[in-house]
């Protein structure tokens, strides 16, 4: 025998706020420390170079395989300082080391050449 009566009914839903419809976003979890160490600064610098040298390898390597050599050209730096010396012999702003040996040799044997 039973000993209460049936729930048959089922029950009406709660008032729904505006609170329930706009639930704050949940913090996090994980709370990250405000000062960090300095290895683990160094750590991360490291970790930084690693990846670049990583994406570089990877970039000259489908370069190599595709046919885009104008990536394997070289870093910004050596470029741009490709470029200037380039600008600077077509324009004779200043002699290179080796520009001014080549003109010495040539001197020279000039010399030599007359005596």
């Amino acid at each position: 025998m039973a000993q209460g009566k049936l729930k048959l009914a089922k029950k009406k839903p709660h008032r729904v706020t505006k609170r329930q419809r706009n639930p704050k976003a949940k913090a996090r979890k994980i709370f990250k420390p405000k000062k960090i160490s300095f290895r683990e600064k160094e750590l991360h610098k490291l970790d930084k170079k690693e990846r670049g040298r990583l994406w570089e390898a990877t970039e000259k390597a489908i370069s190599a395989k595709i046919g885009h050599l104008e990536l394997l050209k070289g870093t910004r730096r050596e470029i741009e300082a490709n470029e200037k010396k380039a600008k600077q012999k077509k324009f004779g702003e200043t002699p290179d080391t080796d520009d001014v040996q080549d003109a010495k040799k040539l001197k020279k044997a000039r010399v030599d050449a007359e005596k």
